[in-house]
């Protein structure tokens, strides 16, 4: 449950298509081992004791799923790191626009630790597992700038 620098933290993701339940699990694996990744399905019942959430969901047509809505709403006082997979690249000048979407749904006190994007383009073989490989840094580099903070 610590991460790979001893902060509980946890990965909550939703995914309709697979996708994002890859990129959760390589966050979850630049995390640390240990680092529990479930659904928005399965989410444990202490999850107000993790110091901090990475939280993955998909973006489509411009807007996250309700169920990612809705729980978004529900996590308090943590920090936060919001990964998302989208058809759009990540370069496109609506791209913060969307994660700000999907910002304003957390409640106030919540601290927005890091943000991640993977465009989605049928992607198979190499760049699925460079997408991989890039999603785990990002969360290994969330953590050590967490824990460098501190």
């Amino acid at each position: 449950m610590e991460g790979m620098i001893g902060m509980k933290t946890i990965v909550l993701y939703s995914s309709y298509t697979g996708k994002t339940k890859g990129i959760a699990e390589a966050v979850a694996q630049g995390i640390g081992a240990d680092t529990p990744c479930v659904s928005l399905d399965a989410i444990p019942a202490d999850i107000d004791t993790y110091e901090c959430v990475f939280f993955g969901c998909y973006i489509e047509s411009g807007f996250i799923d309700a169920k990612s809505q809705e729980i978004l709403k529900t996590i308090h006082n943590k920090k936060v790191a919001i990964f998302v997979t989208m058809w759009i690249g990540p370069y496109s000048d609506d791209i913060a626009k969307r994660l700000r979407r999907i910002v304003e749904f957390l409640p106030q006190g919540c601290q927005i630790v890091g943000t991640y994007i993977t465009p989605v383009d049928d992607a198979a073989g190499d760049q699925q597992e460079r997408e991989h490989r890039l999603a785990a840094d990002f969360a290994a580099n969330t953590m050590h700038r967490l824990m460098s903070a501190q």
